[in-house]
This record gives structure tokens, C-alpha cells and sequence, in this order.
């Protein structure tokens, strides 16, 4: 492990944050996706029902 220097230090820091950060934002953006995908199939689905 080399020895790094503050500026290094802040600098990997501020990387992993924004990586974190990105997932994040991806993650939940695909669970909403997922979250209207689902919703939307069960109310189609309701739907067929009450027009059958």
C-alpha cells in the first residue's frame, strides 16, 4: 500500500462518495421503474377482470 497524500486521500474519497451516491440514484430509479411496471400490470389485470 503506497503512502498517499491528503489531496490523494480527498480525492479517492470523493470518487467512492459519488459512486455510492450514483448507485443509489440508479437503484431507486430502477425500483420505481419496477414499483409502476408492477403497479400497472395489476391494475390491467383488474381491469380484464371487470370487463370479463
Amino acid at each position: 500500500m503506497p503512502q498517499l497524500s491528503p489531496l490523494n486521500w480527498a480525492f479517492i474519497s470523493l470518487i467512492i462518495l459519488m459512486l455510492i451516491f450514483l448507485t443509489k440514484v440508479f437503484f431507486s430509479f430502477l425500483t420505481n421503474k419496477k414499483m409502476k411496471f408492477l403497479s400497472n400490470y395489476v391494475f390491467l389485470k383488474t381491469f380484464q377482470k371487470w370487463n370479463w
